[in-house]
């Protein structure tokens, strides 16, 4: 459940024990993050999804969404109109451009993402590499939909989505695949979804695979997943952003590092 309150203090705690770039000292962190979390950098393709968002964010059509719940059988119908899901579920511009210059940087073969919703940070990991396929995961039939077309008008063209219970399709995906490079985590915000889709994905994850955690703020079962997943033996380093957290699976980084970082641009309302 989200609570305000408890993520206002945990805002604060973060802001007052948090790093700025300039403090840290593993070289391969400065260098990511100096490159994802420059706002001067941009591109085209920023302005043609933001349209798309914009578009949605003016789209009073509702949809009867099919809500299948953390780790649930029992299906429940939810109206909600286009517009909130653009202004509540998807991530925001700062942190999809901050996705793409990720993906930009590592430059993955395959990349996964759990939670498609509108497509807009679909497209962002997309157009981020297009060398590179993506496999985006929605149990939503409608916004299933709503996210093919909104990536065809986008011209996007390496990204496969597939619709239904993560419960079903995740396993069945993990099957035909060797290994990922990339995955953005941003499904069912329970700890118990959260780390039960880690212990299926990691079996998949590469030496130099990054693994990108949304909304580890958004309750104390996300904190505590988030924590308890950067202490996986696999994990070497890990960068929290407060909106979302980043953990790299590196062999070459000897020592396990944790990051908080904030950085010039930080906005506690984002």
């Amino acid at each position: 459940m989200y609570n305000y309150r408890w993520r206002l203090s945990q805002l604060i705690k973060f802001y007052l024990q948090a790093d700025t770039i300039s403090k840290v000292h593993s070289p391969f962190a400065y260098k990511i993050l100096s490159y994802i979390l420059d706002e001067e950098r941009t591109y085209y393709d920023f302005r043609y999804i933001e349209e798309i968002r914009s578009l949605a964010l003016e789209n009073n059509r509702e949809l009867n969404l099919v809500d299948f719940g953390a780790g649930s059988t029992a299906l429940k119908e939810k109206q909600r109109k286009i517009s909130k899901i653009a202004e509540v579920a998807a991530s925001s511009p700062k942190q999809c451009r901050e996705l793409f210059r990720l993906v930009q940087y590592t430059k993955p073969s395959f990349s996964i993402e759990l939670g498609t919703s509108l497509g807009i940070s679909t497209a962002y990991i997309a157009k981020g590499y297009t060398g590179g396929k993506v496999v985006s995961f929605e149990g939503d039939p409608s916004l299933s939909k709503i996210a093919k077309l909104n990536l065809k008008s986008l011209q996007v063209k390496n990204v496969e989505i597939r619709t239904g219970s993560f419960e079903e399709t995740l396993p069945i995906f993990l099957g035909e695949v060797k290994s990922l490079d990339f995955i953005f985590m941003d499904g069912h915000h329970t700890y118990d979804a959260t780390i039960r889709y880690f212990g299926l994905l990691k079996s998949k994850l590469h030496d130099g695979a990054v693994l990108v955690v949304d909304d580890i703020y958004w309750s104390m079962d996300m904190l505590k997943a988030w924590k308890e997943i950067i202490q996986d033996p696999l994990v070497t380093l890990s960068i929290n952003l407060f909106y979302y957290g980043i953990i790299f699976f590196k062999k070459s980084i000897l020592e396990k590092t944790h990051l908080q970082i904030v950085d010039q641009a930080f906005k506690p309302w984002n």
